[in-house]
């Protein structure tokens, strides 16, 4: 177990991440041979994996992102979790400060 959290964040996030991918393709193919015996309780790997994997791919790009970048993303997410009216808005303020808001 020491060996697990000798490695850097990164690499953890990527051997989990790899694992989830492998696992929701597993679950795709499962679902595609016989999708009358499917369980739609392990469909959030299906959702989890991908989305961990490309958060992995572009872990040195985000951590660019300043800390108080990351409050603002969380605040905007929180409402419009709330209110999902707010995604219009929130969605090109999110991607304003992925993509726009920071200097080359």
């Amino acid at each position: 177990m020491n060996f697990w959290f000798r490695l850097s964040l990164r690499t953890r996030l990527g051997i989990i991440s790899f694992t989830l991918l492998v696992c929701a393709v597993v679950l795709v193919l499962s679902w595609y041979h016989d999708p009358a015996h499917f369980s739609y309780r392990s469909g959030w790997v299906i959702r989890f994996g991908p989305l961990l994997f490309l958060f992995w791919l572009a872990w040195s790009d985000l951590k660019k992102i300043p800390w108080w970048n990351w409050l603002i993303i969380l605040f905007i997410l929180l409402v419009c979790s709330i209110k999902p009216a707010f995604w219009f808005v929130g969605i090109p303020v999110i991607g304003y400060i992925f993509f726009a808001g920071r200097k080359r």
